[in-house]
């Protein structure tokens, strides 16, 4: 059976990330199931790219959005958004890069991050050094493969958008 490899750049203080799992299992089980699909997951941290060119408009906006989508969808979503120290959230992030490419263990990073209280081991922060390097590398890997922000705007310049208006 061929194997299809999905990229997929992810960002655990992203909502929009935490939906994207849960939705990529909806549609491994429900419509690929007769597909061998392999998750090639990249931690990436969005604030150092230019993802966002309006961040503050984008953290306004972007947790509202994800409950309204969350509903719609059935997928899981704290109704209040949950509040996190750096150090908790450098340990999530480190956990996501320990979660390789399962699916299934990525998305238990999130659910913990997003639904429950995050428990720090304090002293062990020493060991996530090598944190900031891979988010280099990853960011890097994620420009040169095109960011779907330049991918919209050549979008509506092709004729999309001008089939809308």
């Amino acid at each position: 059976m061929l194997e299809h490899k999905l990229e997929i750049f992810i960002d655990i203080q992203d909502p929009y990330s935490y939906l994207l799992l849960q939705a990529l299992v909806e549609f491994r089980t429900h419509y690929f199931s007769h597909l061998k699909l392999a998750f090639h997951f990249y931690p990436v941290n969005s604030r150092d790219i230019e993802a966002f060119p309006e961040l503050a408009l984008w953290k306004a906006n972007a947790f509202d959005d994800a409950c309204y989508l969350a509903e719609r969808y059935g997928f899981d979503f704290p109704a209040n958004e949950p509040m996190r120290s750096d150090g908790e959230v450098r340990c999530a992030q480190a956990a996501l890069f320990k979660a390789e490419n399962s699916l299934t263990a990525c998305l238990a990073v999130f659910r913990h991050f997003w639904q429950e209280e995050a428990e720090i081991d304090s002293g062990s922060l020493d060991c996530y050094s090598q944190l900031d390097e891979r988010f280099k590398t990853n960011n890097h890997y994620l420009n040169r493969r095109g960011h779907y922000m330049g991918e919209c705007s050549i979008m509506l310049g092709s004729g999309i958008g001008e089939s809308i208006g």
